[in-house]
């Protein structure tokens, strides 16, 4: 069934509404460990079961001709247990590495992966759409 789907449809299909208290504990422990279990329950009811396989298989890396000009913010989540804090190091590095001239203004939170009410990350949304 998942390779028809990955061909055909191009996309990877999972069922976050299945009722499994087992699968719920994993995507809470990797995902949103500081929540609820209602919270996450309803974290799982916002996402769509189809994801686009291409992110799997393609290659996301920049190009140092294209890509560089414009100002990159990284917004670090520090308690992320499925992209751990030294992943998303390494993307810096290797970003910034690319682009020595244009560095990535970092910001840390202490939250996980999925982070619906942290004012910190609100005011520093808000605070690059309002910077001019």
């Amino acid at each position: 069934m998942c390779a028809v789907l990955i061909e055909r449809l191009g996309v990877i299909r999972i069922n976050w509404a299945r009722d499994d208290p087992r699968q719920h504990a994993a995507f809470k422990a990797l995902n949103a460990h500081t929540s609820s279990d209602a919270e996450v329950r309803a974290l799982r009811n916002q996402l769509q079961p189809d994801e686009p396989a291409s992110f799997v298989i393609t290659d996301a890396r920049g190009n140092p001709d294209t890509w560089g000009r414009v100002p990159r913010t990284f917004i670090r989540f520090a308690r992320n247990r499925f992209l751990p804090p030294e992943l998303q190091d390494r993307w810096i590095a290797e970003a910034d590495r690319l682009t020595p001239g244009n560095p990535f203004d970092v910001h840390t939170v202490d939250v996980p992966h999925f982070a619906p009410r942290s004012q910190e990350v609100v005011d520093i949304l808000h605070g690059l759409a309002t910077r001019s």
